[in-house]
């Protein structure tokens, strides 16, 4: 504590020596001013503000995971801020953390459990928090679909054809990225269309388009072809019957999907 009920002014500090200077009459001398000096033992907090970074491993081997989304959330659960991890499996947010307040990190629904960490800024005095994280990955269960699990973006086609849309690469990018996280998993790819147009026509283009997704992971993650198959079930398995109700566009954009089916 520097101040007190003497008259305590112009006080300096000297960053690189850490020590400082006052000018006081504490010693009970009202009309003399004495000057005293003082030692910095504590960091000074220049600016209520620190930035988050740090690593992301896998908690088996500590082995860095690239491309992981980690989400910034504040203390009353809002999202703030995104970013990925690097090759090195770094990462950084832009966003500053305001000091004396709660903040969790979070991962995106990926192949990997569920984390909540929790981040507090009382007391921190450092431009920079760092926090590492260890993943455990996600137990994968033969027989269910890796879409489901992994929360994939539908895969979209261009319109009325078998090639894969641009948006739609990073989608299966991920599903990519599992099986050669996975070895010994295999997929098998189905292909679903809705029920508009002939059912001869609707089966042969979901053949053609599961086709496509197969050669695609095949070619883009050089993964073995005895480890995926598929085919295309055109209008036969909807997930809403328009052949017996009057679906809406997002019912026949349900049915219009990709699956990956683990075994």
């Amino acid at each position: 504590k520097l101040t007190g009920f003497s008259n305590d002014i112009t006080f300096i500090m000297n960053s690189n020596t850490r020590i400082g200077y006052f000018s006081s009459n504490r010693d009970n001398e009202p009309y003399n001013d004495d000057i005293y000096e003082v030692l910095q033992k504590q960091d000074i907090i220049s600016k209520c503000s620190q930035f988050l970074k740090g690593n992301i491993k896998e908690a088996k081997n500590s082995q860095p995971i690239a491309d992981i989304e980690i989400l910034l959330y504040d203390q009353d659960n809002k999202l703030i801020s995104t970013t990925k991890s690097l090759k090195d499996g770094s990462y950084s947010f832009d966003k500053e953390l305001l000091c004396q307040k709660v903040y969790s990190i979070r991962i995106a629904k990926s192949i990997y459990a569920p984390i909540d960490l929790i981040i507090s800024t009382a007391g921190m005095t450092q431009d920079t928090i760092h926090a590492d994280v260890l993943l455990e990955r996600e137990t994968l269960i033969k027989n269910t679909d890796l879409a489901r699990i992994m929360k994939l973006k539908p895969i979209k086609f261009e319109f009325d054809q078998s090639k894969i849309a641009a948006e739609s690469e990073s989608e299966l990018n991920k599903v990519i990225e599992v099986m050669q996280l996975f070895p010994d998993i295999k997929i098998e790819v189905r292909s679903h269309t809705d029920n508009r147009g002939t059912a001869v026509y609707n089966k042969a283009l979901s053949d053609k388009r599961a086709k496509s997704t197969i050669n695609y992971i095949i070619e883009k993650g050089k993964i073995d072809s005895n480890r995926i198959s598929g085919k295309g079930y055109g209008e036969a398995v909807p997930l809403y019957d328009c052949d017996k109700i009057l679906c809406t566009p997002e019912q026949h954009h349900a049915n219009r999907r990709s699956e990956f089916i683990i075994r």
